[in-house]
């Protein structure tokens, strides 16, 4: 693939996926689902008797991976 071709693809992907209507609903969605699980997730820090909410997580990269894949995923168990 030449190097124009993959710009224009990407910006074709851009325009009709990324930033479709419906894309940009479920993105707003899933903000507010987050929001509102925050209280009831809780993450573990390197004190294993200290939780913290999932907010903070966004601000550090380290407290996010300890989430558990079912809890990114939303998934049980």
């Amino acid at each position: 693939m030449k190097a124009m071709e993959f710009f224009k693809f990407r910006f074709s992907m851009h325009s009709q996926v990324y930033t479709h209507k419906t894309v940009k609903a479920v993105e707003f969605m899933v903000c507010d689902i987050l929001t509102l699980a925050d209280p009831h997730i809780k993450i573990p820090t390197k004190d294993p008797n200290v939780f913290k909410g999932i907010s903070p997580a966004m601000e550090n990269p380290d407290r996010y991976v300890l989430l558990k894949v079912s809890e990114r995923s939303g998934g049980g168990g």
